[in-house]
């Protein structure tokens, strides 16, 4: 005698016991059987497989749960949020410092280089005023990029 089994995938009867694959769907009817999740009918109680489409007892059609909502973008835990303010401000008050150095640096070179011909003793505390204009616009130079470090650290924080 022939028994009757229905494929957990497609719902469609499978009428050869020995059949490894379901001729409706091309599934295998053991496989998916082992995996599928349970709906019930909210009609009569009974459990089918989730692909059905309608309940094999009564005939209602089967509701399907639905996926749990996932919760929006997962938010940045306050700390991080300050830590990321403060590198910007941090690194937006190195901007100052970085242009003022660059700057100063480069008037003292600008001063040391042309006036060496007229008087060639001028120099600060000892240094001379090229030396000194090229250690400012180092020292500028070492604020620009603490300030782009800064801001960068504090952008990627953010993110």
């Amino acid at each position: 005698m022939m028994s009757v089994r229905y494929c957990p995938k497609c719902g469609s009867t499978i009428s050869e016991s020995e059949a490894n694959f379901c001729p409706h769907c091309v599934s295998n009817p053991r496989k998916t059987a082992e995996v599928s999740e349970k709906v019930y009918c909210i009609k009569c109680g009974k459990e089918s497989p989730i692909t059905y489409k309608f309940c094999p007892n009564c005939g209602h059609p089967l509701v399907k749960p639905k996926p749990p909502k996932s919760s929006q973008a997962p938010k940045t835990p306050i700390s991080i949020m300050i830590a990321a303010i403060f590198c910007i401000v941090i690194g937006c008050l190195n901007i100052l410092p970085s242009i003022a150095g660059i700057l100063a640096g480069t008037f003292m070179h600008s001063i040391g280089i042309g006036m060496t011909s007229m008087i060639p003793s001028l120099e600060v505390l000892g240094i001379p005023a090229q030396m000194i204009g090229g250690v400012l616009v180092f020292i500028g130079s070492l604020f620009a990029v603490f300030a782009a470090l800064y801001i960068l650290a504090g952008i990627l924080l953010y993110d």
